[in-house]
């Protein structure tokens, strides 16, 4: 037993051995560099997520207008897209939804509504309407969907005479309007 002992203490100048783990300084300078690039990285995901929302129902009124040009060539009636009101006539504000409705002098009757709740997305339009005829051809229009970034960010569905639609960015035609969005 003495003999193990002494072994132990045989060599007094070696280190001694190290604790695992990390040092308060450490520890500190990583959530410091954690704290910066998640301060960086949240305005980018917000973006994101706000582009996916625009995107989203700027594809959906594309759909919806699609919808109403197949509708009209297929039912061989007149097809309407306007702004939706709860009473399901046309109003005349584009940010609460829309109706895609056959329209005939009588009355409408409504084949998809979509009415948006959420008002983060402002839909501006240069008609107030949007009249698909089968023995005609249809109506042309810009519409713009802004939301609080302004008009840098805008998305505008640009609907032709042959009732094809197109999604157009700021960026690539400069299709927004000064002062429309913002």
């Amino acid at each position: 037993m003495n003999a193990d002992r002494s072994n132990f203490n045989q060599y007094p100048d070696a280190p001694k051995q190290r604790m695992r783990g990390f040092s308060l300084t450490e520890l500190s300078v990583a959530v410091a560099i954690t704290a910066v690039l998640a301060g960086t990285a949240v305005p980018a995901i917000g973006n994101l997520v706000a582009d996916a929302r625009q995107r989203q129902i700027a594809t959906t009124f594309s759909d919806s207008l699609r919808l109403a040009r197949r509708t009209a060539a297929t039912s061989g009636s007149e097809v309407i897209v306007c702004p939706y009101t709860p009473d399901n006539t046309c109003g005349n504000d584009w940010s609460a939804g829309w109706v895609v409705a056959r329209h005939s002098a009588q009355h409408m009757q409504p084949v998809r509504i979509h009415a948006l709740l959420n008002k983060q997305v402002e839909i501006h339009a240069n008609r107030t309407q949007l009249l698909f005829d089968p023995l005609k051809r249809d109506t042309n229009g810009s519409i713009v969907f802004c939301d609080q970034r302004g008009a840098d960010h805008a998305l505008t569905v640009v609907l032709s005479y042959t009732g094809k639609t197109r999604l157009v960015t700021r960026d690539k035609y400069d299709a927004v309007p000064e002062g429309l969005c913002g």
